[in-house]
């Protein structure tokens, strides 16, 4: 799937969920306007859908609101899971396997734990090959 930056800063996101997910009007994303990146797993944290993609000044990737971007092609990697978690702060995850089947794997990501980061960097060549990045 890959998505087109519309918004590069908390103002894009709508009130409500700037509120729930930490985002001031003034907060900045690693995100140029225009630009398209890949997405490698889509999460639902704190009832806001959040893309998991790498930001034109990042080497590793974060979660970003989904409101930041449209969808410029929708086409998902054949290998795609999906787990639905009641009552979690993270309450739903699209994406590879240990993404989506290990609820930990996020959280070790996003604290850039070195088996997380393997693990992201092989499936992200993986997503890529199969979209034909």
């Amino acid at each position: 799937m890959k998505v087109k930056c519309i918004a590069n800063t908390g103002a894009g996101v709508s009130e409500t969920k700037r509120q729930k997910i930490g985002y001031f009007l003034t907060s900045i994303t690693p995100m140029k306007v225009g630009d398209v990146y890949t997405v490698y797993g889509q999460v639902i944290w704190r009832g806001i859908l959040h893309y998991l993609l790498i930001g034109s000044e990042e080497s590793l990737p974060s979660l970003y609101p989904a409101e930041l971007f449209s969808v410029e092609d929708s086409l998902l990697p054949l290998e795609y899971y999906f787990h639905y978690w009641k009552d979690e702060e993270v309450s739903a995850v699209w994406g590879f396997q240990e993404l989506a089947e290990n609820p930990q794997f996020l959280f070790d990501l996003i604290d850039r734990k070195d088996y997380a980061i393997r693990t992201f960097l092989s499936r992200k060549s993986e997503i890529e090959s199969n979209l034909g990045c």
